[in-house]
C-alpha cells in the first residue's frame, strides 16, 4: 500500500505544475492566489485533457487551463437554471396526473402504481425520509396541524429530490407516463431514460462538479426529434433539454443562447471535442 502524499506549500505545487509542462504565463504570484481560491487537486483534473502523457501537458499555458475552469464553472451555473426549468415542470406534471387519477393520498397505495412491493418499500422509505427532513418547513407543519398529517402529493412533491422525482414517474402506472410524454412530445422509453441521465448530470451540476472532459455513466435514449447518435458525453445529455423544455422560446433564453454566447466567449481555450460536441451542434440543438 502506498504512502499518502505530503502536504506542499504553494511554491512546492508550482513547481509541479511546470513539472507538468504547463507554462506559468501569468507568473508565479498569480499562480500562488490562484492556488489559494481553487484547491490544487480540483484544478488538475482540469489539464488532464492536454496530456499527452501522465508528465507531459507539451507546454500548454497555465492560463488556458483557467479559461477552462471558469467555462466550465459558467456552464454548471446555466444548467442549474436549466435543470430547474425542466424540474419544476415535470414536479408539476407528475403531481397533477398522479392526483387526478387516485388522488391526493394515492401515493400511499401500492394499487396507484406499476411497480412491485419492494419498490414500492422503498419510495416509501424514500418519501418519509424527505418528509422528516422537511417537518419543520411552512406548508408541511400546516398541513400536519390542520389535516391530521395528511400531506397530499402536491405539497410533498416540491421536497423530493431529483433522483425520487425519476423513480416516483418510473413507478407510476404506464397510461400516466405516456401522457406526460406526450405532452413533452417524446416517447415514454426517451422519458425515462432522459430523467435517469437528468438525475445525474443535476448531481454533478448540484455538487460543483467537472462537466469538462468527462464519461457520464449512462447513455440517453434519444428521441427522433434530435439527430444524432447518442452516447455518454456532455452534448448527449445536453442535447436532452431540446425535448425536455415545454417553452421552446424559455429553451432558447435560458439555454441555448447563454450556450452559444459561452461556448463562443471561450473558443480558442476549450476543445469541443473534449465535451462531445460536433461541428454541427448548433443546428442539431435548435429545434
Amino acid at each position: 500500500m502506498q504512502k499518502l502524499k505530503p502536504h506542499k506549500e504553494y511554491p512546492e505545487l508550482i513547481n509541479r505544475i511546470k513539472d507538468k509542462n504547463i507554462t506559468i504565463d501569468i507568473g508565479d504570484d498569480s499562480c500562488v492566489e490562484l492556488l489559494k481560491s481553487i484547491n490544487y487537486y480540483r484544478l488538475s483534473a482540469y489539464w488532464r485533457p492536454f496530456a499527452i502523457s501522465n508528465d507531459n501537458c507539451n507546454a500548454v499555458p497555465f492560463s488556458k487551463i483557467i479559461d477552462v475552469y471558469n467555462f466550465d464553472k459558467k456552464l454548471q451555473a446555466i444548467l442549474f437554471t436549466s435543470i430547474n426549468t425542466i424540474e419544476t415542470y415535470m414536479r408539476s406534471q407528475i403531481a397533477y396526473y398522479h392526483t387526478l387519477n387516485f388522488g391526493a393520498l394515492g401515493y400511499e397505495c401500492i394499487e396507484s402504481f406499476n411497480t412491485n412491493i419492494d419498490r414500492f418499500k422503498q419510495q416509501k422509505e424514500t418519501i418519509d425520509n424527505c418528509l422528516a427532513r422537511a417537518k419543520d418547513k411552512p406548508d408541511i407543519k400546516h398541513h400536519s396541524q390542520h389535516y391530521n398529517d395528511k400531506l397530499p402529493l402536491w405539497v410533498i412533491i416540491e421536497y423530493f429530490t431529483f433522483g425520487l422525482l425519476s423513480k416516483f414517474c418510473n413507478n407510476m402506472k404506464t397510461q400516466e407516463q405516456k401522457t406526460i410524454s406526450k405532452n413533452i412530445g417524446i416517447h415514454i422509453d426517451s422519458l425515462r431514460s432522459y430523467l435517469r441521465c437528468l438525475t445525474d448530470l443535476r448531481n454533478r451540476v448540484a455538487h460543483h462538479s467537472r462537466l469538462y472532459h468527462i464519461i457520464f455513466p449512462t447513455t440517453p435514449l434519444l428521441s427522433k426529434n434530435i439527430d444524432f447518435k447518442s452516447d455518454r458525453s456532455l452534448f448527449s445529455q445536453l442535447s436532452i433539454f431540446k425535448d425536455m423544455y415545454y417553452d421552446k422560446k424559455l429553451y432558447h433564453t435560458e439555454f441555448l443562447d447563454p450556450l452559444k454566447h459561452l461556448i463562443n466567449e471561450y473558443q480558442n481555450s476549450i476543445n469541443l471535442s473534449h465535451i462531445g460536441f460536433p461541428d454541427n451542434w448548433e443546428e442539431i440543438m435548435t429545434p
